[in-house]
């Protein structure tokens, strides 16, 4: 890893037991078994070997595998963060999209305002009339 600059010398593979009742809203198993039930929201199965038994080429082209499907997950995640191109119903109705930027796992909240609701974040508040 420090090819690419990572130091993960203080680093090591954790169970879901280890870390106790953290709470994710996505997970990603590459280790070919099912993970507990409430482990994540979500969850991705990625088909990769572990990279530990085998040669140093392969381990490399296993990270690089990794790091081009993390990088696609990226991707598609901000695609699905993007607002609608099209008026959804509720602004139809005379709602509006507020966007806090503060984060809760690291996604951004949003919330369809309806007429007379307040939304407020650390830097505005605004009522929609």
């Amino acid at each position: 890893m420090l090819e690419r600059n990572i130091d993960i010398r203080d680093h090591f593979p954790k169970t879901i037991r280890q870390l106790g009742r953290a709470r994710f809203d996505l997970a990603v198993n590459m280790s070919g078994q099912e993970l507990p039930a409430g482990a994540a929201e979500s969850i991705l199965e990625w088909d990769i070997p572990d990279p530990i038994r085998f040669s140093y080429e392969r381990h490399c082209e296993i990270r690089d595998e990794i790091e081009r499907n993390v990088m696609a997950l990226i991707l598609e995640l901000r695609r699905e963060q993007r607002a609608p191109a099209f008026e959804s119903p509720a602004a139809a109705k005379g709602a509006v999209n507020h966007h806090d930027r503060r984060t809760q796992r690291g996604h951004l909240f949003s919330k369809t305002l309806h007429p007379g609701e307040k939304a407020r974040s650390r830097n505005s508040a605004m009522t929609l009339a």
